[in-house]
């Protein structure tokens, strides 16, 4: 009703917000958005206190992105969430922050502020990015990981297919 995306310049603004489904509402097609993501394996979700809670503690990705919330995920919500991934995302790779971020401010044809060069923008991602927590790997034989697994499956799988849209993306 606020029409907020009417006086925003998508070279200069960013919207963000955990909300999906409720934040594509407010684009038009005069007025469209590119949903930019950075997936992380859900073995190293770190859910901040802003992001939706969902009764079912299982697959939360998939349970965002396919607004199924409380009774059990099955193939159709999966395929859900996969095609929002596939047709709806601008794909960023944690394990490769600076490439990602170089990337989509590439493809969204954004130039670093007050004429940065190329040189200065990248070491100050750099700086951005020091400490950065890299992800973690886990045994996939250990009692630990298929006890995950079996209740982060769809997540597991969603996850894999954002690495591959992201390499998709790059040809």
């Amino acid at each position: 009703e606020l029409e907020i995306v009417k006086g925003l310049d998508r070279y200069k603004h960013v919207i963000t917000s955990p909300f999906v489904r409720e934040t594509s509402e407010i684009f038009t097609t005069d007025h469209f958005g590119r949903m930019i993501c950075f997936f992380r394996h859900p073995l190293d979700y770190d859910l901040h206190p802003s992001l939706p809670v969902f009764e079912a503690k299982d697959n939360w990705m998939t349970r965002l992105l396919s607004n199924w919330h409380k009774d059990e995920i099955t193939f159709k919500e999966l395929g859900v969430a996969k095609h929002v991934v596939r047709q709806c995302c601008l794909m960023g790779e944690m394990g490769k922050m600076k490439t990602s971020i170089i990337r989509i401010a590439e493809h969204m044809n954004w130039k670093f502020a007050n004429g940065m060069s190329d040189e200065a923008g990248q070491q100050c991602i750099d700086n951005a990015l020091e400490g950065f927590p890299s992800e973690k790997w886990a045994d996939h034989d250990s009692p630990a990981w298929q006890s995950f697994y079996k209740f982060n499956r769809f997540d597991a799988e969603l996850y894999e297919l954002s690495q591959s849209t992201w390499r998709h993306q790059i040809q």
